[in-house]
């Protein structure tokens, strides 16, 4: 249980750094600022993808659920990948509510 609390607390302060990072105006036109936030976005999905399988549980039907729900969490996150690698004008804006969004749900 506490390499599970390690890891959910990874998990926020990686999105902390993202926000910060997308914060500037320029974060997704500088490339070294856009390769920081895809770095950050890439390891989220390794950090979920590592919680889903420390998580357990006997229950087979709650054990299903929590594979569904962190493979949506993983799907959004390369979702928002690709939307940083070629980005329009409210990109920036939607990453971030988005990643407000997602440091909720952790």
């Amino acid at each position: 249980m506490k390499f599970i609390g390690r890891l959910s607390f990874m998990i926020i302060i990686t999105i902390i750094y993202l926000l910060v990072e997308l914060n500037h105006a320029q974060a997704l036109e500088d490339m070294n600022l856009r390769i920081n936030i895809l770095q950050r976005m890439k390891n989220l999905v390794r950090l979920n993808r590592l919680l889903s399988i420390k998580i357990s549980n006997q229950n087979t039907s709650y054990q299903e659920w929590i594979k569904e729900h962190f493979k949506k969490i993983e799907f959004f996150l390369w979702e928002r990948s690709r939307w940083a690698i070629v980005p329009i004008s409210s990109t920036r804006e939607t990453l971030e509510k988005d990643f407000h969004y997602l440091l909720n749900i952790y």
